[in-house]
């Protein structure tokens, strides 16, 4: 089976209408996307998850081809379930990357029963005190979104966040900068409406003991100051969390290093599979 041609297929899940794709079988793993991103950005796991897992990648209410339907508010935790439910899933591993990994994280401690395992991709931990140093297109980024201009804001995140600390446009990969930016367009368009609609569950920081399975949380080296603080605070907070660091990366390893990330991920998996937490 050609992974890279599976088909994408609308599930409504509270009343909306979710983007998802589906490949693979055996054990399920679901991956949720960043906030200035969309499913696309999983591609280069598709082929080597899928091997070995039913992996199941969609986009959230308001991004990428998900749209959010205005009378309607929601919580990403909520619509998750609903999906897992219409999939006839009912537990799996989950893994999510930067707003994707603190959606997964809010899902672990909302649905215990449901999660395996949960892997954070410089994920956020809403309500942590962790190190935050405000990048230098802060400021433009803010003008930029309250002025509109929506193209402007994106390429701001992209030097944030793709780009990372210490490093120029040039620096990365040109698809990757294009593949974040073009998704991220989308996600800004529905930022405002998204927000009076998004039913936010109460901070995570605050309940991290209570996250009982495997734990692992991945993050990059050119990545913003807050990302490597959320790691340890993680890994210090979750008990037996494990960390991370891939090289020469920023907010998105498995784009920039794919084999590395899918190889971490792998073992990962594989070691919860043969020593299961007593």
């Amino acid at each position: 089976m050609d992974n890279s041609m599976v088909a994408t297929t609308f599930a409504e899940v509270n009343g909306a209408q979710l983007a998802y794709e589906v490949a693979g079988d055996g054990f399920p793993l679901v991956l949720i996307h960043s906030v200035i991103a969309d499913m696309t950005m999983w591609q280069p796991q598709w082929a080597a998850l899928s091997q070995h897992y039913r992996t199941i990648r969609y986009d959230l209410r308001g991004f990428g081809q998900s749209l959010l339907v205005p009378e309607h508010t929601f919580r990403h935790t909520d619509d998750l379930a609903a999906l897992l439910d219409y999939l006839g899933v009912e537990r799996a591993h989950v893994m999510g990357c930067s707003g994707g990994g603190s959606i997964a994280l809010d899902f672990t401690l909302v649905y215990p029963q449901r999660v395996a395992s949960l892997i954070s991709e410089a994920g956020g931990v809403e309500g942590a005190d962790v190190a935050w140093e405000q990048p230098p297109q802060w400021d433009a980024l803010v003008t930029a979104s309250e002025a509109g201009d929506l193209e402007a804001a994106a390429e701001l995140n992209v030097q944030i966040w793709v780009d990372g600390v210490g490093r120029s446009p040039q620096d990365v990969d040109p698809a990757i900068r294009n593949l974040i930016r073009a998704a991220d367009v989308i996600a800004l368009k529905n930022e405002a409406a998204r927000s009076k609609l998004q039913i936010d569950p109460e901070p995570a920081a605050e309940r991290l003991t209570e996250v009982t399975v495997p734990t692992l949380y991945i993050y990059g080296d050119y990545d913003q100051l807050e990302v490597a603080s959320t790691a340890d605070y993680v890994a210090n907070n979750v008990r037996g969390a494990r960390k991370h660091l891939i090289p020469d990366t920023a907010h998105f390893p498995n784009l920039e290093q794919p084999d590395e990330f899918n190889r971490v991920v792998l073992e990962f998996l594989r070691d919860v599979e043969e020593k299961p937490r007593a």
